[in-house]
């Protein structure tokens, strides 16, 4: 082999070795930006989300419904002169739109999250992971967890009846992750109960399962 053919090839492997090692990098920048990119929406998500669990409770207070305050309508609930399940039902859906706001497809975070005045249940919301019951007999469900339930995803519990009252959710929530709980309580202006003091109070807990 001659020396002149033997410094084109190094010269068109030195090209190609150039070539391999700028690919490299340019692929390497790009997994880097998209990681950063994906951390940094779940950092704003999260971010989101705890601020609107603290923010949730006490934007109550400033609600109307039906052109008419929701401490009012909750007074007239709370002393038996209205319909629990009709608050429950207009509170509900304006809550999970509130606090999940951007996280698009709401089922796929793992979140119990629940609202109480003295004692009565504003909202309940577990969002995904669920028991469910697949029948088996007239008086029978074979019960199991939810698609959404993670490593439990299908998980059998046993028969029951009802399953959703049989069964606790915490037994199909990710059993790999740890909890995170959170809850917080604010006064909440109800009548007068006779005396000279609020007895209302409004509080929030909610269970994250990571």
């Amino acid at each position: 082999m001659t020396k002149k053919h033997r410094k084109s090839i190094s010269f068109l492997t030195g090209i190609i070795a150039m070539i391999g090692a700028y690919l490299f990098v340019i692929i390497i920048v790009l997994i880097f930006f998209y990681f950063f990119k994906f951390h940094v929406t779940v950092v704003i998500q999260e971010q989101y989300l705890w601020n609107k669990l603290q923010e949730v409770p006490m934007s109550l207070l400033s609600m109307s419904l039906d052109d008419e305050s929701f401490v009012s309508r909750m007074n007239r609930v709370f002393y038996g002169f209205d319909e629990e399940e009709w608050l429950r039902d207009r509170i509900d859906d304006i809550i999970l739109k509130q606090v999940f706001y951007l996280y698009g497809e709401i089922t796929e975070y793992p979140l119990t999250f629940v609202i109480s005045i003295n004692g009565i249940q504003i909202t309940e919301h577990l969002v995904g992971c669920h028991v469910y019951g697949k029948d088996v007999g007239p008086l029978l469900d074979e019960c199991y967890c939810s698609d959404e339930c993670g490593t439990n995803a299908g998980k059998y519990l046993g028969d029951h009846l009802n399953c959703e009252w049989a069964y606790s959710v915490d037994l199909c929530l990710y059993t790999t992750g740890t909890r995170v709980e959170y809850s917080a309580e604010f006064p909440f202006p109800l009548a007068f109960n006779g005396t000279d003091n609020f007895i209302g109070v409004i509080s929030y807990e909610v269970i994250e399962t990571k």
